[in-house]
């Protein structure tokens, strides 16, 4: 299929606070895959306020989904800072 960058391998269950909407386990497709066959993450969640989705892609399996989108706000908000 023509765009179609990963399959979904496990849908996991979304904690009921936090705002996450999607927690997936996937494995990149075409040419992409074959240079990453690891399993990786894909975490989905609500920002309030900016009014969107957010994504996250991680190869942490183990981490709960709030504790990975406050890992990586905080990396991207640093990142910012310091431009």
């Amino acid at each position: 299929q023509e765009g179609h960058l990963f399959d979904v391998i496990e849908e996991r269950k979304v904690p009921k606070t936090g705002g996450i909407v999607r927690d997936q386990v996937i494995r990149l497709v075409g040419d992409r895959g074959s240079k990453c066959s690891m399993r990786l993450r894909l975490i989905s969640k609500w920002d309030e306020e900016k009014r969107e989705i957010i994504q996250f892609l991680t190869n942490h399996l183990a981490f709960g989904p709030n504790t990975i989108a406050r890992i990586y706000r905080v990396g991207r908000s640093r990142s910012s800072s310091n431009r």
